[in-house]
């Protein structure tokens, strides 16, 4: 891994694709008394700070589609099963910028988000593995070469996203209070 410890942040280049299926595993887990418990806390966080007569919302790895769902937002992911429920459902993103932009427990598998910041024009929500430092995330379990990407610390979060044009104007561990262990929620609005 490559870790920065000024900024706060690590790098693991993925060595080969990713093997998990994804689609399935999170149509499953959406199911659950969590799965629902987490939907209603992320649309929570974006209904405070979303003025959806602004546009739309678009969910960038969309899980296993509850999010989307619920809300009826926009989606894209690079599974194709998932990419398929979104046209069958007319949800998929068609890459236009968009004022409103989820990654719940997605942005530390993307190698580069930043193609996927730069379209965002107001807010950026999302969700990810919060660690206290590089022997931290090597040593938790959200350590997950060629899936996990990218490892933050709470101020590296925060760094990161500044240098995208997004400054951190909520967060919370309500994910943890649920059963989650070690995830960080944040609402960053665009300079």
């Amino acid at each position: 891994m490559k870790w920065n410890d000024d900024k706060g942040w690590g790098f693991l280049e993925a060595t080969e694709p990713c093997p998990k299926d994804y689609w399935s595993e999170y149509r499953e887990l959406d199911k659950t008394p969590l799965g629902r418990v987490l939907t209603a806390l992320r649309l929570g966080m974006v209904d405070r700070w979303a003025d959806y007569e602004a546009g739309p919302v678009v969910d960038i790895g969309i899980g296993g589609g509850a999010f989307v769902s619920t809300l009826d937002c926009l989606g894209f992911d690079v599974s194709e099963q998932a990419v398929e429920w979104l046209k069958e459902h007319g949800n998929l993103w068609d890459q236009e910028r968009v004022p409103f932009m989820t990654f719940w427990d997605s942005i530390e598998h993307i190698a580069n988000p930043g193609e996927y910041l730069a379209k965002a024009t107001k807010w950026v929500f999302l969700s990810t593995p919060i660690y206290r430092d590089e022997a931290h995330a090597l040593s938790s379990k959200h350590y997950k070469p060629n899936e996990h990407l990218w490892y933050f610390t709470d101020h590296g979060i925060k760094m990161f996203m500044r240098e995208y044009g997004f400054r951190c104007v909520d967060e919370n561990r309500l994910e943890d209070d649920a059963g989650r262990e070690g995830i960080g929620s944040y609402a960053f609005a665009r300079d």
